[in-house]
Order: structure tokens, then C-alpha cells, then sequence
């Protein structure tokens, strides 16, 4: 309590009654509150996302008008009046007086702030939104609010004019946010100088959840600053400070976030690290020889969820670019006028997607743009839909080290065995290997006697049997130390008739001399995925959803592997058992990758069986159950060996619908393989656009109106009351002088 004595705090405190007992301090709240709580709830239901983004993203340019306004009486007043006199003829030191007014109008403006606490909990009402972004929000109001406050404070100091305080203040602080427009024009070095001066640029980062030292730096650094300055004012007694003073305080502070920038830390708040590249991706980006530029193309306006795509690739692309030390550049195409930006979109190769909206009084098909274009030297790679923004950052890194890196690794595809054709379709997964590895088509038995020649084999879904000669290849590419990837159906099924059948392929022998044992059994889950059937009733066909257990949803993977590294779930469909066999060979260990839940079992081994969702067995209490190992890598020193086994190959099959996780699996099996150590690991963001909770539209009228107008209310409830407790002590104050103040009794004879 002591240190609440202290000079700089009385004088804070005194500062910050005399503000709350100005009624414009209250104008300005209200001001303040409507703009932002309009700026927050009108669009909130309309986009349908648990964020803060339009409360946040026009905070800047706000507080380049409130935080001036706030700040302009604080020397301005004591100049004018003549009180700074009083003050320097009391035992208080010159930076004790700029400390004191400092904190009492940062305690104003984070007054005002804290009002704003109330759209956070209407988000966790009506939303799921991330907490660690809703820290990282406010922490970057607080910086943004302290260095605006010593920039304002610093202005009432050149002038005993309040108004002309105003301007200048305003002046200064919409410069800072100014320079992030300005550096959009200006080439590369002095563009990453200039951004790096922008509040605007270190506000965003902050505001994402990504608590970085080169931001804090820049806010602590910024704000001691210009304290510094006015104090230099101060001290000089309204003269301008010493300009060799200043520019050396300013070459400091140069210095300290230039090395700032060569030695950070970073802490990404936000769940599943959303706004993180993964280390294979920096150090990509980190080693560029020349730079890559991205060009996006976005229509504006479009429907939720894709409202929110464009907010994070930009956001994505400013990682890129902060991780590349500015040698990733990117620009967005402007959107005007329509038919120009829609030619240029054509031009560089972006497909439309076509649409549904649903207005208050209309059906609407629209049509639209969502994607990228990169370049590098003279190469370029187009990302034609932005998807999936979860599995973005693999999509980016893939192109920029296409373009960049290397030569392409060469996957050997065995082919002659009725082997699924997953090369040939149209699935992501299919275009995105094809852009990244060498894929070679390899039948066997092959046609001459000279050895396989490849990084990696990989073998998908033969439905006929390897001969011995086509075993003795594989088997001597896997000796050679050349790693290879199965695949393996034991069930040749017809998917449109929900019928399996068994069949041999002879690889369930050939891979047990590697310690492998696969299962003669499909695995059945109640942990499953979701298929659409078609069903008949009353001679109406309908569609329905119907959870089917033989497309067990396996969330047990081993995230500590990199072929499991940013795997959440993945949907295995008509898989079996991959186990060791009791015995494993001399020197090799088998790592089990992915589990089934505890309520799976095993189906019955007959060779033909009906899959239909009708079919599906209902185990027994006793039955024996899982979790059962349905993938791994069997693994050997001497011969080196290197096996990855996956119990199905459904997960590539064209003709099923695409499961998540599935493609990221097998791209994190081949990178593993291929020791492709750029895109092994690139994690999957999880769940980044956070949508609504049904909400009846009585609750979004109470939200809309309460958040508008009953927080521009709370500082007016707080003036009240603040004035009805004066009130209060005036009148005890005023009793007690006249109690005082009146004539005593006579005292008589008691006689």
C-alpha cells in the first residue's frame, strides 16, 4: 500500500478523478462504445463467426481520434491555467509529473476498454471463439493504447491550447497508421523498413493470438519513446526538446528493434497454433534466394464460412512474409470493377466457384474467385481454390518449393496387379503428389532384369496375386534400402452393392519376412464416420445419413511420429489389423501408428460378406474388442528397412468420398519415405473458421440492441453514480462545517 503513496501514484489518481469528472470524458465513451459495439454486432450474424475481426481491425484508426481527445488536457490545461507553476513548487520530480498524467490516462482509456469486455462474453453466449486470440486482442489494445497515450501526452505538451494538442496528437498517431497503406507501394527493403515502423502491422500480429517480442519491443520501445520526449518538453518549459536528443533517443530505438527483429521469440495463443508456420516452412521461406510474390484473388462478399477465408489468408501471408524476412511478398487484386477483375482471375488460371446464397427474400447462385498465384524467377504455380484453409499452409509451402527447391524424388507406382488407380483421378491428393514427386508408373513383373530405381515404392490396393517374379523386385528393392509404402485391401469390395469378397494378392506371406502380420478380418467401430445413403420408402427416394462402423473414425495416432505429426482424425474405410507377427525378425522394430477406438471388433472371416449399414454385426458383451493397430512403419538397421503398412487402400479409392486426414496420412507416409524433409510435418490447423450457435432471432435482437446500446450506457451509469456519491460526501462535507461552524450553547447556572 505504501507504493500507492508515491508521488506518481497521487498525482495519477488525482488526474484520473479530474477526468472522470469532466462529463466530455463521458461524451467520449459513449461516442466510443456505439461506434464499436455497431461496428461488432452488425455484421456478426451475417458472417456467422466467434470472432472479434470487425471490432478489432478498425480499432487503430479509432484511437487515432479517441486517444488524443482523451489526452489533450493533460499539460495543455496546466500550461494554460498556470497549475504547472504549483506543481514544480512541490516535492515532485519532472518525470514524476510525466508518469503520473501517463498512467492516468492510460487507466481512462483502459476504462473505456474494459466496457468492451462485454462482446467477448457475448461470443462465448452465442459462439465458440478462441480464447487465446480474445488475449492476444486485448493484449494488442493495450499496446496500441499505451503508445498512442504517450504520443497524445507528449502533444498537450507543445501547446496551451487544447485544440491544437488535438491536431497534433491526431496528426502524429495517424501517421504511424498510415505507414502499413504506404509501404504496400514502396519496393522491397524500404516496404519491410516502413511496415516495420506501422502500428498497424504489429497491432494485427498481436491481435491474431501471436504473442511476439518483436511486437512488444515495438510498443515498449515506441512508448518510452516518446515519454522521453515529453519530458524533454517538459523539463525546457514549452520549448522544443534538444533535436540531437531526440535524434539519438530515436537511433536507440532503432537499433534495439533492429536487433529486436534478428533475435525474437514467438508464442501463437491460439488453439492448434493457427497462426504458425511449421520450422519445414520457415526454413524455406527463411532460405529463399530471391523472392516470391503472391497475388490473391478474392470476391468480396461472399456467403459464410468463405466471408472469413480471405481475413486469414492474409493474415497467413503476413506469416510468410515475417518468417522470410520480407522475401515473401504478396498483394491482393483489387475487385473493381467486376468484369476487369474477373478477366484477370481467368487469365492467371483461377477456376470460379459457383455460390448459394439465400437472402431475407431470395434464392441467389453466385458466382466467385478464391485463389492464388505465385511466382518465383521466371516459374509459377496456381493454387486455383483456396479449399480446405486448414491444410493452407501445405498448400503454399508445396508450390513455393516446387518453384524453389528441388529436384523432384521419384515414387515407383507398381502397377499389372489390378492395382487401385488413385493417380488418375481428380482428388487433391492425386494433383498434389503429382506436382511434387517424380510419380512412375512401374509394372511388374518388370520387362528387363536391371533393379528398380526409385526413392520410394509404393504399392496401392493390388486386387490379383504378385507372381514370385514380381515379389523378387520388390523384395530386392527393400533389401537395396529403397523404403516402401502397402496399401493393402484384403477385401475386394464392391462399393455400390455394399459387398466384400476375399481375395488373394500374396502379399499378407510376402510381408510377414518383414514382421508383418495383416489381419483376415475387416474392422468394425462404433467411433465411425458418416456416409449419405439412398433410401426407398413409399416409392420416394430420399437421402439420409447413417453412421457406418466400417469406416472407423481413428483419433488414436501417434502425433510424437512424423507421419502422425498434425494428424487429428482420419477415416479408415474396410481396413484390417497391422500388427507385428510374434516373432519379428533380427533388428526390426515395428512402431504401431494409428489405433481404433476401444468399441471396435473384428468381423467374421468368410469369403463373401455383405457390408450393407443393415448387416453391420452387434457384438456381444464378451466379445473381445480394441483399440486394434491398423498402420505402422516396420523399420530394420542392418539391412536398412523401411516399410510403412497401411491397412487399407480404400482411402484412395477415387470412387469414395474423401475422408479428412486421409490425404494428409499418406502425404506425410511418402515425405517420411522420401526423407522430404520440407513437407514432412506441415500440420493441419484444425478448426480455424468458428462458427455461430443456432440462435433464435429474439436472441439476436437482445444481442444487437444490448451490445449497441446498453454498453454505451455503462459509462453513463458510472457518471451517475460517481456524481451521486460526490453529492454525497459535498453534503456530509457541508454538515460537518456547519455543525462545526454553529455557536456553542450558553452554559447557565445550574443553580
Amino acid at each position: 500500500m505504501r507504493s500507492l503513496r508515491t508521488p506518481i501514484w497521487v498525482l495519477a489518481r488525482k488526474e484520473l478523478s479530474m477526468m472522470m469528472n469532466a462529463p466530455a470524458t463521458y461524451v467520449i465513451g459513449v461516442i466510443f462504445l456505439l461506434i464499436n459495439g455497431w461496428l461488432f454486432v452488425s455484421p456478426l450474424f451475417q458472417m456467422n463467426q466467434s470472432t472479434l475481426d470487425t471490432f478489432v481491425r478498425p480499432l487503430p484508426l479509432i484511437f487515432t481520434f479517441l486517444v488524443p481527445a482523451l489526452t489533450m488536457r493533460a499539460f495543455s490545461e496546466e500550461f494554460k491555467s498556470g497549475t504547472i507553476e504549483f506543481l514544480a513548487t512541490l516535492p515532485i520530480e519532472d518525470h514524476e509529473i510525466v508518469l503520473g498524467k501517463y498512467l492516468a490516462a492510460l487507466g481512462m482509456i483502459g476504462m473505456l476498454v474494459a466496457f468492451t469486455l462485454f462482446y467477448p462474453l457475448v461470443l462465448f453466449i452465442v459462439g465458440r471463439p478462441d480464447p487465446g486470440q480474445l488475449v492476444g486482442t486485448y493484449v494488442s489494445i493495450l499496446g496500441l493504447a499505451s503508445f498512442f497515450a504517450a504520443i497524445g501526452l507528449w502533444a498537450s505538451a507543445f501547446t496551451r491550447n487544447q485544440v491544437v494538442a488535438f491536431i497534433i496528437g491526431f496528426f502524429v498517431c495517424f501517421i504511424f497508421f498510415l505507414l502499413g497503406r504506404v509501404a504496400e507501394l514502396l519496393p522491397g527493403v524500404l516496404a519491410n523498413f516502413v511496415r516495420g515502423l506501422s502500428v498497424e502491422t504489429h497491432f494485427d500480429a498481436l491481435a491474431r493470438g501471436v504473442l511476439d517480442t518483436r511486437d512488444v519491443l515495438y510498443w515498449a520501445s515506441g512508448t518510452a519513446f516518446f515519454l522521453a520526449a515529453c519530458l524533454m518538453v517538459v523539463r525546457k518549459k514549452h520549448a522544443f526538446a534538444s533535436a540531437t536528443g531526440l535524434g539519438m533517443l530515436a537511433l536507440i530505438v532503432l537499433l534495439v528493434n533492429t536487433l529486436g527483429n534478428w533475435a525474437f521469440f514467438r508464442l501463437d495463443l491460439t488453439q492448434r497454433h493457427a497462426y504458425s508456420l511449421s520450422p519445414s516452412s520457415e526454413k524455406l521461406v527463411r532460405d529463399l534466394s530471391d523472392p516470391v510474390i503472391v497475388k490473391a484473388y478474392f470476391t468480396p462478399d461472399l456467403p459464410p464460412p468463405y466471408n472469413a477465408y480471405e481475413r486469414y489468408v492474409r493474415d497467413l501471408l503476413t506469416e510468410y512474409r515475417s518468417a522470410s524476412r520480407g522475401k515473401v511478398r504478396f498483394e491482393f487484386a483489387l475487385p473493381s470493377p467486376p468484369s476487369e477483375f474477373e478477366r484477370k482471375a481467368g487469365e492467371a488460371g483461377l477456376t470460379p466457384v459457383q455460390f448459394e446464397q439465400v437472402g431475407s427474400d431470395q434464392f441467389q447462385v453466385r458466382r466467385g474467385y478464391m485463389g492464388l498465384v505465385l511466382f518465383h524467377r521466371d516459374k509459377s504455380e496456381t493454387l486455383p481454390i483456396v479449399k480446405d484453409i486448414q491444410q493452407l499452409e501445405y498448400d503454399i509451402t508445396s508450390r513455393i518449393a516446387k518453384m524453389a527447391v528441388r529436384t523432384k524424388k521419384i515414387i515407383s507406382v507398381t502397377s499389372g496387379h489390378g492395382e487401385t488407380r488413385w493417380q488418375t483421378g481428380q482428388s487433391k491428393l492425386a494433383g498434389d503428389l503429382a506436382d511434387l514427386y517424380d510419380l512412375r508408373d512401374t509394372p511388374l513383373p518388370a520387362a528387363t532384369t536391371a533393379p528398380l530405381q526409385a526413392d520410394v515404392l509404393l504399392v496401392v490396393g493390388p486386387k490379383q496375386k504378385f507372381d514370385d517374379k514380381s515379389l523378387r523386385v520388390i523384395d530386392q528393392a527393400i533389401t537395396r534400402g529403397i523404403p516402401a509404402a502397402f496399401l493393402v485391401d484384403i477385401k475386394n469390395l464392391m462399393v455400390g452393392q455394399f459387398y466384400a469378397t476375399s481375395q488373394e494378392t500374396g502379399l499378407n506371406d510376402f510381408l510377414k519376412n518383414y514382421g508383418v502380420q495383416l489381419g483376415d478380418r475387416l474392422v468394425y467401430d462404433a467411433q465411425c464416420e458418416t456416409i449419405g445413403v439412398t433410401q426407398n420408402m413409399g416409392g420416394f427416394a430420399f437421402q439420409t445419413s447413417l453412421r457406418y462402423p466400417y469406416i472407423p473414425l481413428v483419433d488414436r495416432i501417434m502425433a510424437t511420429h512424423p507421419i502422425g505429426r498434425g494428424l487429428d482424425t482420419t477415416g479408415l474405410p474396410f481396413t484390417t489389423t497391422v500388427e507385428p507377427v510374434p516373432r519379428l525378425p533380427s533388428g526390426i522394430h515395428f512402431t504401431p501408428l494409428l489405433y481404433t477406438s476401444p468399441k471396435s471388433w473384428l468381423a467374421k472371416a468368410t469369403p463373401y460378406a455383405s457390408v450393407a449399414p443393415s448387416a453391420i454385426p452387434h457384438p456381444s458383451p464378451d466379445e473381445p474388442h480394441g483399440p486394434y493397430s491398423v498402420g505402422g512403419v516396420f523399420e530394420g538397421a542392418n539391412p536398412k528397412t523401411q516399410i510403412f503398412v497401411l491397412g487399407t487402400a480404400q482411402i484412395l479409392n477415387p470412387d469414395l468420398p474423401q475422408f479428412p486426414g486421409g490425404d494428409a496420412l499418406v502425404a506425410n507416409a511418402l515425405a517420411y519415405l522420401s526423407k522430404d524433409e520440407t513437407l514432412l510435418g506441415i500440420r493441419s490447423k484444425g478448426e480455424i473458421i468458428r462458427p455461430l450457435k443456432p440462435v433464435s432471432g429474439a436472441v439476436r435482437e437482445i444481442v444487437k440492441y444490448g451490445t449497441v446500446l446498453g454498453v454505451a450506457l455503462l459509462p453513463v451509469a458510472l457518471g451517475l453514480w460517481r456524481w451521486r456519491m460526490r453529492e454525497r460526501w459535498r453534503q456530509t462535507i457541508s454538515l460537518a462545517f456547519t455543525t462545526m461552524s454553529s455557536p456553542s450553547a450558553p452554559v447557565g447556572d445550574p443553580s
